[in-house]
């Protein structure tokens, strides 16, 4: 019977959870810097003896939420190195670190970081090393005869097997005269070795310039990565249009991330044509792929009547599953589903509970959403200061409903000075955010 409903349009939970579907599109210029550790608090994990013993490799890929002090204070692995030991050193590895919280605007948040740790023996086991060795040898020969995508897989090999900063001299070099030569995946490689000071020195501009000629060659990682910087105006002017332009190329070979990113400016007009079915196709093959964050967003769009083609129970299993991930807008989603009884029971407990976690995971919607409920005394007992702090940092970080909220406050004299003009102004901001994400807070608070 639960699997019939979905969240009305106006209703106040949908409302604040897509109030603000990304920060950078919020109406105020935000600028975001992301957690940086403390590398002298964050030791390089143990290898557990029991993985050396049966030559145990692989990736992990961790999800870590930063504390404003810097501290972490919960963890989570989103993918397995498929061996048990190493992700848990890798996880207590991470735990010990301390970092430089993500700010915005000066001003510090809570937030998830993903990162991947890569478990590889050096020297590595005799039958590997074997095989990369007359892999190597192969390229080699190839590439003396001028096959440039032979001298790509050649630097690969060497890079792999680098175990100081020296031995990353050589694979640089072969990257470099590969992409002077117009080879595009060395483009981006050479690209990305620049940007992130991969056994060379950190060269912003020379890593831009990389990416643009990668990008006009085809090359899918360097048009998304370009596209994120056109996005969120990162080392130039923000530009709608040429990031949705990169992102399509991308998009269009397959690449997740720019799915995920022209879905989202597809789905409220932004740097090209409003277009909901587009918008929710290009989630689902991003979602199809594997890409969680596709797979939230096109559940969302389901519960808000915009998306058709999906099965309710594929919504909620996805939501659940994200949610188990620690990501942030699934928690949230789901806390609105439990609060209001839409494709399952009505749980309070466990409504507010997600939406804690939500909250404490930096999403901006879930922030205005529990200050909302702290502020008013709905479905948990009041607490007006705190939900007065909430609501600001939901504001800051671009939340429609959050400046609705707060107008509402001022016009009430709710925990704050009756303020008719002040509430009007927020009013406005909320308003002008609103049309921004293309979004309508229009009496979302009357609603609950």
């Amino acid at each position: 019977m639960f699997l019939q409903r979905r969240l009305p349009l106006a209703c106040v939970f949908a409302l604040l959870v897509c109030g603000s579907l990304h920060a950078q599109d919020a109406v105020e210029p935000l600028v975001r810097t992301v957690a940086v550790a403390d590398f002298q608090t964050c030791p390089k994990p143990e290898w557990p003896k029991s993985s050396l013993r049966l030559d145990e490799t692989g990736t992990v890929t961790l999800g870590f939420l930063i504390a404003e002090d810097g501290t972490v204070i919960d963890s989570v692995i989103k993918k397995s190195s498929g061996h048990a030991s190493l992700d848990e050193a890798a996880l207590t590895g991470v735990r010990r670190c301390r970092f430089k919280p993500t700010a915005v605007n000066g001003e510090p948040y809570s937030a998830w970081m993903t990162m991947q740790y890569v478990w590889t023996l050096l020297p590595l086991p005799g039958k590997e090393m074997e095989q990369l060795t007359a892999q190597a040898e192969h390229f080699r020969s190839k590439a003396l005869g001028g096959d440039m995508e032979a001298l790509y897989e050649l630097a690969l090999i060497y890079r792999r097997v680098a175990s100081s900063p020296s031995d990353h001299l050589h694979p640089v070099k072969m990257l470099r005269l590969a992409a002077e030569r117009g080879h595009a995946k060395a483009q981006y490689e050479l690209a990305h070795t620049l940007a992130f000071a991969i056994g060379t020195q950190k060269d912003t501009a020379g890593a831009l310039e990389w990416y643009r000629k990668s990008a006009a060659s085809g090359e899918p990682r360097a048009q998304s990565r370009l596209g994120s910087f056109y996005d969120y105006g990162v080392g130039m002017a923000s530009d709608a249009a040429q990031a949705a332009a990169l992102y399509r190329g991308a998009a269009a070979q397959g690449d997740t991330h720019a799915q995920l990113r022209l879905g989202h400016m597809t789905e409220i007009g932004r740097g090209t044509e409003q277009h909901l079915p587009q918008a929710a196709a290009l989630y689902r093959q991003a979602g199809d792929a594997g890409d969680v964050k596709a797979r939230i967003e096109l559940a969302r769009m389901y519960l808000q009547g915009k998306a058709e083609n999906l099965d309710a129970a594929l919504a909620l299993q996805w939501l659940r599953t994200g949610a188990q991930l620690r990501e942030p807008r699934a928690e949230a989603l789901l806390a609105s589903m439990y609060l209001t009884a839409t494709l399952v029971e009505q749980d309070n407990t466990a409504g507010l509970t997600s939406l804690r976690l939500a909250a404490t995971g930096g999403d901006a919607g879930a922030l205005a959403l529990l200050g909302h409920l702290l502020l008013n005394g709905i479905r948990t007992e009041a607490n007006v200061d705190g939900g007065l702090v909430l609501l600001r940092k939901a504001a800051a970080l671009g939340s429609a409903a959050a400046h609705a909220s707060l107008a509402q406050a001022y016009d009430s004299g709710k925990g704050v000075p009756r303020d008719p003009a002040l509430a009007q102004q927020w009013r406005e901001l909320g308003a002008r955010a609103a049309a921004r994400i293309g979004e309508n807070t229009d009496n979302w608070l009357l609603t609950l």
